[in-house]
């Protein structure tokens, strides 16, 4: 019977925090409303909820989830480690279009069958958003960094290469070692 009497309250108000130290999500989303939503979000409010998630450091040593989208709060966290001036705006605006294009295309679930969070229609407008490939790019070079960040509770921070020898250089001084020594 609880579970019965869940259905008929009303899901809890969220109040987030869209400004962060670096990145503002009204201003990112304003902008994806009119470039890629086209009038998809309506009502008094003009797109659901949006802020950081909770500061806290992060046990996990393989993955990270920088977003979730709430259907039944209507709202949008992405992960604090990405509010820092190291994450790029254009990756935080990516990561904010991937939960807000699951505000618009997340059915309710109708209980028949399994719930399918990323369908054909999903990855279709993922594809054709403009910086998919270059985010997903960037974020398979940082994962580990940003995971490290996470891990500490510190926003994100670009790892220090190392100057590396090219190939060329390593294989000319193998041969001077090789010849002359």
């Amino acid at each position: 019977t609880r579970v019965r009497e869940l259905h008929t309250v009303a899901p809890r108000t969220v109040k987030l925090v869209p400004r962060g130290a670096v990145h503002d999500f009204t201003d990112i989303a304003t902008e994806l409303a009119a470039s890629e939503f086209h009038g998809e979000f309506g009502g008094a409010r003009p797109w659901p909820a949006l802020g950081w998630g909770r500061a806290a450091p992060s046990r996990s040593r393989r993955s990270l989830r920088l977003g979730s989208f709430d259907s039944v709060t209507k709202s949008v966290r992405v992960h604090p480690v990405l509010d820092s001036a190291d994450a790029p705006r254009w990756f935080v605006r990516y990561v904010m279009f991937h939960e807000l294009l699951h505000a618009v295309l997340d059915a309710p679930h109708d209980g028949r069958a399994r719930r399918r969070h990323h369908g054909p229609d999903f990855r279709a407008r993922e594809q054709a958003f403009a910086d998919t490939a270059r985010a997903l790019d960037w974020q398979r070079e940082q994962i580990r960094a940003l995971i490290r960040c996470a891990r500490a509770g510190k926003p994100f921070e670009l790892a220090a290469r190392p100057a590396r020898k090219s190939r060329l250089r390593s294989a000319l001084s193998w041969v001077q070692t090789t010849l002359f020594d």
